[in-house]
């Protein structure tokens, strides 16, 4: 029984010293939405460890990805089989898109969407290709924001709008999917993104 007893011992010891040299970061362990792998027919969004990426920046991925999820849970299946194009955010006291070019988060917004609907498994159309390479001596390029050089008509069924406002907890980020033909809305989701997190990552 002694002999028993100092076995059972040492086994308890030794995995106790081999747990102790395995320490874990919460960046080696992969970030699946709870609702992409419930939502059948798509994809689930995973984020590897990046070691290029900073704490900001994985942070703003995981936030959009979070919002395309509650997308996702508001749709039905049908309404996900059409194409969709993802346009850029608008800051709430604008208008129009006269200053969307002061505000980098418009554009990073929209691309970070168009990345996590893509990897979801929506079908999404960059409206913003040409139909043809410009060959410039500042490089080759075939996406353009000129509307004179793209095609007027895009073979979509649905868009991504959204908005952002800037207040003291930070910046709110709102997002719905549209039915480009009825107007309706169908589905939308919001988020906050801390102050930290958006000068770290923009700036």
């Amino acid at each position: 029984m002694k002999y028993k007893s100092a076995l059972s011992i040492v086994v308890s010891l030794s995995f106790w010293a081999l747990s102790c040299n395995n320490t874990y970061s919460m960046d080696e362990f992969e970030y699946v939405p709870a609702a992409a792998s419930t939502t059948s027919g798509f994809q689930t969004s995973r984020f590897n460890s990046h070691s290029g990426y900073t704490s900001a920046t994985k942070l703003f991925k995981r936030k959009v990805s979070n919002l395309v999820s509650d997308l996702m849970m508001n749709m039905r299946t049908s309404e996900t089989q059409g194409n969709i194009i993802v346009t850029n955010f608008l800051r709430t006291t604008q208008t129009d898109n006269s200053n969307v070019d002061s505000e980098p988060l418009s554009y990073q917004l929209a691309e970070e969407f168009t990345n996590q609907l893509h990897r979801t498994g929506f079908h999404v159309i960059d409206f913003k290709i040409t139909d043809s390479v410009r060959v410039t001596p500042k490089g080759d390029f075939m996406l353009s924001r000129d509307y004179i050089e793209l095609n007027n008509n895009i073979d979509a069924q649905y868009v991504l709008v959204g908005s952002y406002d800037i207040n003291s907890d930070g910046v709110i980020v709102y997002s719905r999917v549209v039915d480009i033909q009825s107007k309706a809305v169908l589905a939308t989701s919001s988020t906050l993104l801390e102050h930290y997190t958006v000068n770290s990552w923009l700036y």
